[in-house]
């Protein structure tokens, strides 16, 4: 009868030390995933003041390259705007030295 305590209590014991350890690894998976988580909020904050600067980098080549051109009176970035834009300064310029995107009228 004794023996057989002290088995159980034995198994008690490493049933009890494996559902610890199951719990610790459970900790480390969620610390990991809270871990990758904040790192993917940080390179989206990073992009986003990325994406802000080059606009601003866009809008300040884009007012340089309308003031060496002598074009005045134009709101930069005016999508009904941009294509009579381009046809200006492709007339002014050569054409292989200013690149176009959809999403921008210049592309650094």
């Amino acid at each position: 009868m004794i023996s057989l305590a002290q088995e159980t209590q034995t198994q008690l014991h490493q049933t009890i030390k494996q559902f610890n350890q199951n719990i610790n690894e459970i900790k480390d998976a969620l610390n990991n995933i809270t871990n990758v988580e904040n790192s993917i909020i940080h390179y989206q904050t990073l992009n986003n003041q990325l994406e802000l600067i080059l606009d601003f980098i866009r809008k300040i080549v884009m007012t340089i390259t309308l003031s060496k051109a002598n074009i005045t009176n134009i709101e930069l970035f005016d999508i009904n705007q941009i294509n009579s834009l381009q046809e200006i300064l492709l007339s002014k310029y050569d054409k292989k030295q200013i690149i176009f995107s959809d999403r921008y009228p210049f592309k650094l």
